[in-house]
């Protein structure tokens, strides 16, 4: 035997070693090796109520609305405005009616001078902004 067949591997033990120096990678460097999604149940709850009682409130606006069961928080975005301004709020706070919520929404509209009715597209469209693109307050 010579030493060149020593060297040739199955592709099966060639998989084997690849997926055994990932582990080892993974190990060492501490990754966690896929995304996982840490979410609560009762927080995509309250993600989707936020978010039907903000676009219910305020037809045809793109809400966009992220929380953190971590930090206890809410966040209500209207990311036409451009940016990444958030308004924010406590969840222990929240009551069963997301009076919050609305008052939330509306602030963020009455802020750009926008309607509190129905989405006006020339509305946004006309908005003042910055170099930045992002809507100037009123």
């Amino acid at each position: 035997m010579n030493d060149e067949s020593q060297s040739i591997i199955s592709p099966e033990e060639a998989l084997r070693l690849q997926s055994a120096e990932k582990q080892l990678f993974n190990k060492q460097n501490n990754v966690a090796g896929e995304i996982e999604v840490t979410q609560s149940a009762s927080l995509r709850i309250l993600i989707h109520s936020v978010m039907n009682r903000l676009t219910r409130s305020f037809p045809g606006y793109d809400w966009l609305v992220s929380a953190n069961d971590k930090t206890g928080v809410v966040d209500i975005y209207l990311p036409e405005m451009g940016g990444n301004r958030a308004y924010t709020l406590h969840i222990t706070k929240l009551d069963g009616n997301l009076k919050k919520v609305v008052k939330a929404g509306g602030e963020i509209l009455e802020r750009f001078g926008l309607s509190r009715q129905k989405a006006n597209i020339d509305q946004l469209a006309t908005l003042e902004r910055n170099f930045k693109g992002e809507a100037v307050q009123k």
